[in-house]
């Protein structure tokens, strides 16, 4: 018998790009700008759990809206704002 590794039957890691989206916009949407768009598929994302996936959550919502997606920010009282994910192009 030999001693099994750290290494031994790794899970395959996840894709690190969306494969729905286009070559040429793979780059822009990759690490937290693919994160982010990810969690907002999955509904509604205050910003506190922005700042858990991207310090600088703003800039990446940023590059989401100049990639085409449609994210609508609702204000809510103390600055825990709620973003939602109306529609991608």
């Amino acid at each position: 018998m030999t001693q099994r590794t750290l290494f031994d039957d790794r899970p395959v890691p996840p894709p690190t790009t969306d494969p729905n989206v286009i070559t040429s916009d793979r780059r822009r949407l990759s690490g937290q700008n693919l994160a982010i768009l990810e969690r907002l598929r999955a509904g509604p994302m205050s910003t506190g759990d922005l700042v858990q996936v991207a310090c600088n959550y703003r800039a990446r919502i940023s590059d989401l809206r100049a990639w085409g997606a449609e994210i609508e920010c609702e204000r809510r009282e103390g600055g825990n704002n709620l973003y939602t994910l109306k529609a991608e192009r």
